[in-house]
């Protein structure tokens, strides 16, 4: 039931940053870490929130 709840909120979250514009805060290279049977990043990822994303037509 948590594996659900986990991708529940990784949708919901999701669904609202779709509508911000988002930008990295640094551009350095990020570097894959191994982790037991996975591979994932090797520090956090930083970003800032711009304001709402401009619809485009």
């Amino acid at each position: 039931m948590q594996d659900f709840a986990q991708f529940e909120m990784k949708l919901a979250l999701a669904k609202i940053l779709q509508g911000w514009e988002m930008e990295l805060v640094d551009t350095l290279e990020v570097k894959l870490k191994r982790r037991g049977l996975v591979t994932g990043i090797d520090k956090p990822i930083k970003m800032i929130c711009l304001g709402p994303r401009q619809q485009q037509f």
